[in-house]
């Protein structure tokens, strides 16, 4: 069984290059559906942020295990697996379970995933689906085009998400 770090580094091998912030929302709605991951996260700029994924990322870099490319101020551009990354998804058979949704979450416009993610929020305050679809729908609206929800609606159903827990 791989630890929690080991789980993220799996996620990164399947995704490959990707910036931290997309990550931290990737990882956030992987965890809302039920992908064995364990990171604590809280809004910040009503955007789901993990200071534990945040160090577990600088952990996996530190080792050699994650490339990083950075700017001037050295802060974090993006991520990328390395040969020794493709290892932990090997091994980690409960990750690869969600290779589909890794994938379908990868490709999605930063909108969309934006979408998926502030609807992942409203379920984590323990709102009913019909209710936290609808408090998405008005934020989103409020910041982006109506076709950005209606494409979020789409992903969340092809992701199960739609579905009462």
């Amino acid at each position: 069984m791989l630890d929690n770090y080991e789980r993220l580094a799996a996620v990164i091998a399947a995704t490959g290059d990707i910036a931290p912030e997309r990550l931290q929302r990737l990882v956030f709605v992987l965890q809302a559906l039920g992908a064995p991951l364990s990171y604590m996260y809280q809004m910040n700029f009503e955007r789901p942020y993990s200071e534990d994924l945040e160090s577990d990322l600088t952990l996996l870099v530190s080792q050699g295990l994650l490339e990083s490319e950075r700017d001037r101020r050295g802060e974090v551009l993006r991520v990328g697996p390395t040969k020794a990354t493709a290892a932990f998804l090997e091994r980690g058979e409960d990750v690869r379970r969600y290779s589909k949704a890794i994938e379908e979450l990868q490709k999605a416009d930063p909108r969309i995933l934006n979408f998926a993610a502030t609807f992942g929020a409203w379920r984590e305050l323990r709102y009913e689906v019909p209710t936290a679809l609808k408090r998405t729908r008005e934020a989103v609206e409020e910041k982006t085009q109506r076709e950005v929800a209606v494409e979020g609606e789409r992903l969340l159903e092809r992701l199960g998400l739609l579905t009462g827990r």
